[in-house]
């Protein structure tokens, strides 16, 4: 997994201080400290995490896995206004990434840990941040329709990769699923034994 985070926010993103604890949940990298996640992979955090790195990684190594957790801004009118905020706190717009080409080609799951990062436009002229991913080659990606809160993120995306990472489900939208079950205090009904007599 590749795994990028921005926790100390930017000049007009507020700081988001579970990302940190996310991403070391997530992503076990060997060559940094405390980052003893669930699935095996290369971590870049704030400064670290920059448009030059987050390009070089997708291009030069195969991550089957890429997990992105930081602030989105989504603006239905304007491409250059929909923004991912970068680590170092600089930010990409969609138009940016929409000039690098299939960025994503290699990628089977994108998930998107950020807010209306599924939101599009009118449906003529601007794309979301999940839907232009999949233009750009992500065969699968998680991303949500609303703004979504720090900590119930972090949450949710620890138990959904370790819910993926158990193999006890056969897609990853069936993870997705049990995650959000799990979270929710509910068991999961559709799968429930029924003890019904005939």
């Amino acid at each position: 997994i590749l795994g990028m985070g921005a926790a100390k926010g930017g000049s007009d993103f507020p700081p988001l201080p579970n990302v940190e604890k996310e991403l070391r949940s997530i992503v076990k990298d060997n060559g940094k400290k405390n980052f003893n996640g669930i699935i095996k992979g290369k971590a870049f955090l704030n400064k670290e995490f920059t448009k030059n790195t987050f390009v070089e990684q997708l291009r030069s190594e195969s991550f089957p896995l890429v997990h992105i957790s930081t602030h989105f801004r989504f603006m239905p009118n304007d491409e250059t206004q929909n923004q991912l905020l970068m680590g170092d706190g600089s930010k990409m717009s969609l138009y940016e990434l929409r000039k690098k080409g299939n960025l994503f080609y290699k990628v089977e799951l994108l998930t998107l840990a950020a807010c209306e990062t599924a939101m599009a436009g009118n449906g003529v002229e601007i794309d979301g941040f999940g839907e232009l991913a999949q233009r750009s080659g992500a065969q699968a990606v998680v991303a949500t329709l609303w703004k979504v809160r720090d900590i119930s993120t972090m949450e949710l995306m620890v138990t959904f990769y370790r819910e993926l990472k158990k193999g006890s489900v056969t897609s990853k939208i069936q993870a997705l699923r049990q995650a959000q079950l799990e979270l929710a205090g509910l068991e999961d009904l559709l799968d429930k034994k029924k003890s019904r007599k005939g």
